[in-house]
């Protein structure tokens, strides 16, 4: 950097500068000049990165500083407890201080202190009045502590790359160091070294470590403990972490192995010769330990310490009075939430009264007698302003708090109406932290969290089914500086609605499949499922079935929610996991323990009840172990971030957590999520299965053997290629169920039995041609269950019994279901199977069948139900409804399609009873209809996926269109010309036609010309004034066009795309509507069309270029519209899976002005479920004469049991108005006779 005048340089103008580069250099209109570099000094004065200088070259005040925030990373107290902090820094306030500096006991910095160090520091190491330095220009300096003189008698120790840890050995005389280097004093040392403590001369000790060393720990006892990246020390594999000898051979301990499968960052020695570790691992000696454990001896993690991590990092460990401070970047420990510090004691007890909250990682401490100093990343801002250190007294006093629900918005709401809570939390001395979570919930376990803003407030959106005066709970847990509070509020859930059901329950079911079952010790069983009915008994999901098949009047848990799955102890105790708040009148959310006559056992409350979905086991000595919830644990090395589910084990008697217990499944670096299907509890071992790519760190695919410590079973690993669905341990031998075709690299697909060693057994094949999904077994043989046709050499479907030794299907054993089957269970000469089907045996066995175990034939069983789904409504022109979906009528052969009268009666005449879900119906001028669905037959006739009825629900014989894609989503439009379709398919009768196809209206004939051409599923279709089309669905293209997921196109000619009318949607359109003013309204998943935020529900114009108006009804951020219709006043609607809409709460329906979009506040059916079909009067259908009767109703079905409090299941006809209290009305559906 110079002055050039005339091509010499001008003497006179001469700044002199530390840096080795200036970047930037621009004269000012006063003729100083502004300088940018990497400089700290500019001619000896304190100018970081930035100066002016005068025409002469003399740096001006004020001082402009260029700089980002430093960070500590090395601490000491010393003696006289001032603190030396080293990192990465140039000043302290507005004092340069280059990676070093000293602070009183006071806090202030010391003034006198000042080691004019080239560069920034990466260790420290105190000795007596001595520290050492590790600088990072590669050299290490012996300062004294009072003067910061270097010592005369120490040779600085230049190393040829980065020292990361120092430790001294005062007894023996030495420094030892860690890092980056491959040479010290131009000698050759592979990241490790020691040199002599007085003179810093080289010695020849050298372990030789093949990669980064973080870490250093004496032992006091002839050993040091090395930890770092190193995957080799001195010839010996250790991963990260090895115990070396200090004597002169270095020799590595054969008899310490802790191998962990990422970086070890800080180590600490503990109480009995133990050895804290932490840093980036998630595993370590096998075990799952996230960042932090506690080691013996022998390196296995110590049984007697649980205090682990939830997710990322610890980088800093320090002595405490009976514990240690863990510092690192982390959020929870031992369970207590804790933000990058905590206390915790050697008996694994986090500290209740020092939680500091940082908002960046903690990279050094010093501990003092009063105060705790700590080095990072962090950078707290307000008015106690700390970058890079900051200090906390060793306890603080928590102050009291109140909780108060300021707000429940609407004070009177609807049973299933959803309804805004606002809390606020305040204190002496300020709100809690932001984004402190509060749990508000009701007297009958419905529940909802809040987060609080920085003025302490939050609200949340919650939900009650039972009417009456129910007690609102906000409950702040506390924090260790915030003493717990609660507060409470009553809110009304109304006993009727301005809209009840004008039409009685319609006795639709659909099967309320049995997702578990155990035996108790009397041959009763207990049952779990999906349903809310056994029998005409109401019981959600839970139920007793007796030894003879009926059902147990007196066991009547009454769980809110549902169940996942069943466990018993040998007290005949039942344990429940699902996703539940209440059972009964007692909370217990997600894991429950009852008696045998379902009561829940008041003393077992588990406090960990995050839980996952899989099959859960007890062991030997009554422990229970549950598959936990899966958890995104984020890492900041790019790529190495993953999801995990943890299994969890709890004490059987108490409900307390195992110490000591850690394992865990995981899926790195992947967007796909882990868990795991069933967990089977040996005498000796953990079998879990399921789908995951990790055990404990470990390579270990879908399957898993662990010790009952949680220790991955290194010798065991059979690897499936894919998902492992069930388990069963036989004996030393297990069998395996699910998708895999190969397992212990045999090509042995769905089903396989393993030997004690994981190899599998060749001479057992029963080879099903699908997937396995459970396994029993009894005296007679193994039971498998799943989605196959052929098992053990004979035709078998979905159930079967096969030999345990050889596979083969037994011949006597033959039961024929008509779906699928999701548990088995057996009972003595009985055996209980729970499913999907609707028949079993070609009798009626709706969820649940009792069978013969011997013979699969039918025993006396009730039927388990819940509610019908139903997707496809349809009028005729007789004022008769038609009803598809998914559903059977109990006590009859009617099922998925139905049709019934104007007065509510079922057409017992009419049943064309297709074998698989109906999905869309359009009705003809005359009566005749259009049915599309996933079945192959129905009125009496093969038909794929589409079919033409009569008026009396036969077939059409002369109609048939056979699609290669059957889709329960699909869409149909009656248009003058012919029947245009929409779904999955690429071909219809063989001729090609890519999701979207005109059919002859009488024979099925595709159209040989009209041909739009999908690039993927179609699910809506509208039709405008002009015959144009409006096509929603999946697709990224139609006709060749870019398109996402909405098109318009012709109706007719060859269906070309309309080139100028563009509205592209996020994500798939399920339902489209022209109104009558030829305004497009869209619904579906989206949350952008036509560029401009819509959440799930907009309205285009018609005409090109599709412009988007402002009608925005906008709602909560998962909107999802499945059916749009126009009321005869013109409101629009609209019915799907949402809470709010129209800036009123209104669930799964919504009645909307077609200006202002806002809702109409009179009505509120308010379903506790989606809603999947819309009909408002006849709908599309052309009527000559309408019925005013049937005109004035909307009919919705969906998967709803309740409207309000009214239970209605599946289907519902509604007043299009309020209607008063006091009004007299006659409407279709309604119960009772109708005149006029």
């Amino acid at each position: 950097m110079s002055k050039v005048g005339a091509g010499a340089p001008d003497p006179s103008w001469a700044p002199s500068s530390d840096g080795l580069f200036t970047y930037t250099l621009t004269e000012t209109s006063s003729g100083n000049v502004l300088l940018g570099g990497d400089f700290v000094k500019m001619s000896g004065q304190f100018h970081p990165g930035l100066v002016r200088v005068s025409a002469n070259g003399t740096p001006l005040t004020p001082n402009l500083w260029s700089e980002s925030n430093g960070y500590v990373n090395a601490a000491l107290t010393l003696a006289d407890q001032s603190v030396m902090l080293g990192g990465y820094f140039i000043r302290v306030d507005s004092i340069q201080r280059t990676g070093l500096l000293k602070l009183d006991p006071t806090g202030a910095l010391n003034s006198g202190f000042d080691a004019l160090l080239p560069s920034t520091v990466n260790a420290l190491e105190l000795d007596g009045n001595s520290i050492y330095v590790a600088v990072n220009n590669n050299q290490i300096r012996k300062l004294d502590v009072n003067t910061a003189a270097s010592d005369p008698s120490w040779t600085p120790v230049q190393t040829s790359s980065a020292v990361y840890a120092l430790e001294l050995d005062s007894t023996n005389g030495f420094v030892y160091l860690g890092g980056y280097f491959q040479n010290v004093s131009n000698q050759v040392r592979n990241r490790i070294a020691r040199v002599a403590r007085t003179s810093g001369v080289l010695d020849a000790w050298n372990p030789n470590a093949n990669d980064v060393v973080r870490a250093l720990a004496l032992d006091g006892a002839g050993s040091i403990f090395v930890g770092g990246s190193f995957t080799n020390i001195n010839g010996v594999a250790r991963m990260r972490l090895a115990k070396v000898s200090t004597g002169a051979a270095a020799t590595v301990d054969p008899g310490f192995s802790a191998d962990a499968n990422s970086d070890v960052r800080a180590m600490l020695i503990g109480p009995s010769n133990t050895l804290y570790v932490g840093g980036t691992f998630t595993s370590i000696s096998g075990l799952g330990r996230p960042g932090f454990v506690r080691l013996t001896t022998t390196g296995a993690p110590d049984p007697s310490w649980n205090t682990f991590l939830q997710s990322f990092y610890v980088y800093a460990l320090q002595n405490a009075p009976g514990g240690l401070y863990v510092g690192g970047n982390y959020y929870d420990i031992g369970g207590q939430p804790r933000t990058q510090i905590a206390r915790v004691s050697h008996a694994g007890v986090v500290a209740d009264l020092f939680s500091p909250n940082l908002n960046g990682a903690v990279l050094a401490i010093a501990a003092g007698n009063t105060r705790v100093t700590l080095g990072g990343s962090f950078a707290l801002s307000g008015p106690d302003t700390r970058i890079g250190a900051a200090a906390f007294e060793l306890n603080a006093t928590p102050v009291v708090t109140t909780t108060t629900i300021t707000e429940d918005s609407p004070e009177n709401s609807l049973a299933n109406q959803y309804y805004r809570v606002s809390v606020s939390v305040g204190s002496p001395e300020g709100p809690p932290p932001t984004n402190t979570m509060i749990e508000i919930g009701d007297d009958r376990g419905n529940a909802c969290t809040a987060y609080l803003n920085s003025a302490g407030s939050g609200s949340c959106e919650l939900v009650s089914r039972d009417v009456g005066t129910r007690t609102l709970t906000a409950r702040f847990a506390g924090t260790p500086l915030y003493n717990a509070s609660i507060g409470t509020e009553t809110h009304l859930v109304a006993a009727s609605n301005p809209n009840p059901p004008v039409n009685t329950s319609i006795e639709l079911r659909s099967a309320g499949a049995v997702r578990d079952s155990v035996r108790l010790s009397d041959g009763s069983v207990i049952i779990a499922g999906s349903f809310n009915r056994i029998g005409s008994a109401t019981r959600r999901g839970l139920a007793k079935i007796l030894p003879d098949g009926s059902l147990d009047p007196s066991f009547a848990p009454a769980l809110i929610g549902t169940p996942y799955a069943l466990a018993r102890d040998a007290n005949d105790n039942i344990f429940v996991t699902g996703s539940f708040g209440y059972i009964g009148s007692t909370l217990r959310r997600n894991l429950a323990k009852l008696a045998p006559n379902g009561s829940v056992l008041a003393g077992w409350a588990p406090g960990e009840t995050c839980i996952g979905s899989g099959r859960i086991a007890v062991g030997g000595n009554g422990d229970l172990y549950v598959p936990g919830c899966t958890r995104f644990v984020s890492v900041s090395a790019p790529g190495t971030s993953y999801y995990r589910t943890d299994i969890v084990r709890f004490n059987g008697s108490t409900g307390a957590l195992t110490p000591g217990f850690s394992a865990h499944v995981a899926v790195p670096n992947t967007s796909t999520v882990p868990f795991i299907a069933e967990l089977e509890v040996t005498a000796d071992a953990i079998y879990a299965g399921g789908s995951f790519l990790l055990a404990n760190g470990s390579d270990r695919t879908n399957l898993v053997k662990l010790s009952l410590d949680g220790t991955v079973v290194p010798t065991w690993n059979p690897a499936p290629n894919a998902t492992v669905s069930a388990l069963l341990v036989s004996g030393s031998d297990v069998y395996v169920g699910g998708n895999f075709t190969q397992i212990g690299g045999q090509a042995l697909p769905f089903l396989a039995r393993l030997d004690a060693t994981g190899t599998p057994s060749m001479s057992f094949g029963p080879v099903p041609n699908g997937s396995v999904y459970w396994l029993e077994q009894d005296a007679s043989g193994l039971y498998a269950a799943g989605v196959f046709s052929n098992i053990g050499g004979l035709a078998r479907s979905s159930l079967a019994k096969v030999n345990p030794a050889s596979g083969a299907a037994d011949p006597g054993f033959q039961t024929l279901t008509d779906s699928s089957v999701s548990s088995v269970l057996a009972n003595g000469a009985s055996l209980f199977v729970g499913g999907f089907f609707t028949q079993v045996n070609a009798e009626e066995r709706i969820g649940l069948a009792r069978l013969n175990a011997m013979n699969g034939a039918n025993l006396s069983s009730p039927l388990s139900t819940r509610q019908p789904s139903i997707t496809a409504l349809a009028r005729q022109p007789d004022g008769a409804t038609l009803i598809g979906g998914g559903f059977v009528r109990p006590g009859s052969t009617m099922r998925n399609l139905v049709r019934v009268a104007p007065s509510g009666a079922f057409d017992l005449g009419y049943n064309p009873a297709p074998n698989g879900q109906v999905g869309a119906i359009v009705v003809g001028a005359t009566g005749e209809s259009y049915v599309s669905g996933v079945f192959s037959t129905i009125g009496g006739l093969n038909r794929n996926g589409l079919a033409r009825l009569n008026l009396d629900g036969s077939a059409d014989a002369g109609f048939n269109a056979s699609l290669n894609c059957r889709t329960s989503g699909p869409a149909l439009y009656l248009a003058p010309d012919g029947l245009v379709v929409g779904g999955c398919f690429t071909s219809i009768n063989s001729v090609a036609r890519n999701r979207l196809a005109k059919l002859s209206l009488t024979t099925g004939t595709v159209d040989p010309i009209w041909d739009p051409n999908a690039g993927s599923s179609v699910s809506a279709i509208a039709a405008d004034a002009t015959g144009s089309l409006y096509v929603g669905g999946s697709f990224a293209t139609m006709g060749g066009l870019a398109r996402n997921r909405l098109a318009k196109i012709s109706g007719s000619g060859t269906g070309a795309v309309d080139s100028n009318w563009v509205a592209d949607a996020n994500s798939s359109v399920r339902a489209l509507l022209v109104a009558s003013d030829q305004s497009l309204y869209a619904g579906g998943f989206f949350s952008t069309i036509a560029g401009v935020a819509r959440r799930g529900l907009a309205k285009l114009s018609t005409t090109a270029p599709a412009a988007l108006s402002t009608w925005n009804p906008a709602g909560n951020y998962f909107n999802t519209i499945y059916a749009l219709a126009e009321g005869q006043d013109g409101s629009i609607y609209a019915g799907g899976s949402f809470l709010n809409s129209g800036g009123l709460y209104r669930s799964n329906a919504v009645k909307l002005s077609p200006t202002t979009a806002q809702a109409d506040p009179g009505w509120n059916p308010s379903f506790d479920a989606p809603v999947y079909a819309l009909l408002v009067g006849y709908g599309p259908t052309q009527v000559a004469v309408r019925n005013p009767m049937v005109e004035q109703n909307i009919a919705f079905g969906g998967d709803f049991e309740f409207s309000g409090a009214t239970e209605i299941p599946g289907f519902a006809a509604i007043n299009s108005v309020s209607v008063p209290s006091d009004a007299l009305f006659c409407a279709g559906f309604e119960n009772g006779s109708c005149g006029f």
